[in-house]
């Protein structure tokens, strides 16, 4: 007679989830005594991929309209640049007469600093779990670092810091307001409209033409014009949405970029995320530079800053800094902005 599955575990053999002993007389498919078959384990039949993917983030593209300088260093409590404006009157020559004056006037444009900072931490456990897998943790932790360092750094180049003294290239108050672009009525008919995506590429093309005049006139008349057209170099900066607008043909295979760099063959273009806002697209043209004077720089006290990896009981941390003033702006009028397209 078979013996029971409490004389077996007396015995010290112990079969987790049996039900009973097989009768050798029997034949052993009958009614098996373990669980049900399951099939094999899923991450016997798994493949893992050894390249880790990483999730992709929007372009960080502040530093393509403006470098990016060091103004001071982590101790830099404001950042202050003198503007110089030549004044004076000529008069009528005598040879007694002492009319006429030349001066300079001098004043100072005042921003702050603003320092910022991550952490990242690495358990020991975790990372050596993570080794398991084939992923580097701590790798991934300081390239996470650095990256949201990087966002931040280009979202102050564009929008400041809220409550200081911090400007961006899209919200700096000595910027001349923005202009509207033309309303027009479309060639269906019907009400006017001011967007892009709703105007035909001459259309825009003349938007563009009416946004480099009002560059021209902040800057005084200081063009150069050649019998190739304006010979200066320009930035125009937009929506990816709006270049791609710009892009588009006619039948007769004209796009409004076509129109656009005939009349300006110097112009370069950046395409930015942000410049897609609330208050509708926003397009600016910049004269990145005029007699020798940058029209703005981003200013930074301190790039990347890493602090020595802290050891604790069973993990390390390290601290990452970075230092902003935001975008400096030197001639306001070598920018102009139109909002609406």
């Amino acid at each position: 007679m078979p013996m029971t599955l409490q004389q077996l575990r007396d015995f010290g053999f112990i079969v987790d989830g049996a039900t009973k002993i097989m009768d050798p007389n029997k034949a052993y498919d009958a009614a098996p005594v373990t669980a049900p078959n399951a099939g094999v384990p899923t991450e016997f039949t798994t493949f893992f991929n050894p390249q880790v993917v990483e999730i992709l983030t929007s372009p960080r593209r502040a530093r393509a309209i403006y470098p990016e300088v060091i103004k001071g260093d982590a101790t830099t409590s404001s950042v202050r640049f003198p503007l110089a404006e030549a004044v004076g009157h000529t008069a009528p020559y005598d040879d007694f007469s002492n009319g006429g004056s030349a001066d300079v006037n001098n004043n100072w444009a005042t921003r702050d600093t603003y320092l910022f900072q991550t952490i990242r931490r690495v358990g020991d456990l975790e990372e050596e779990m993570s080794g398991l897998a084939r992923v580097s943790l701590g790798t991934g932790t300081q390239r996470s670092a650095a990256l949201v360092i990087d966002v931040d750094v280009n979202r102050f180049a564009l929008q400041g810091v809220a409550g200081r003294r911090i400007y961006g290239l899209m919200n700096d108050p000595s910027l001349n307001a923005n202009i509207t672009p033309s309303s027009v009525t479309p060639e269906g008919g019907g009400a006017a409209v001011t967007d892009w995506e709703k105007k035909t590429s001459r259309q825009i093309y003349d938007d563009v033409r009416k946004l480099y005049a009002a560059l021209v006139n902040q800057m005084g008349g200081n063009d150069n014009v050649t019998s190739d057209g304006v010979d200066d170099r320009l930035v125009l900066v937009c929506s990816p949405g709006v270049y791609a607008i710009m892009g588009a043909a006619t039948d007769f295979n004209v796009s409004a970029l076509d129109m656009i760099k005939k009349f300006l063959p110097k112009l370069e273009i950046v395409t930015v995320p942000e410049f897609s806002t609330a208050s509708g697209e926003l397009v600016q043209l910049i004269q990145p530079e005029f007699q020798g004077q940058a029209t703005a720089e981003i200013g930074a006290t301190e790039k990347f800053h890493a602090f020595p990896v802290v050891r604790g009981l069973s993990s390390y941390a390290q601290k990452f800094r970075a230092g902003t003033c935001g975008t400096l702006i030197y001639r306001p009028a070598a920018i102009a902005g139109m909002i609406g397209v």
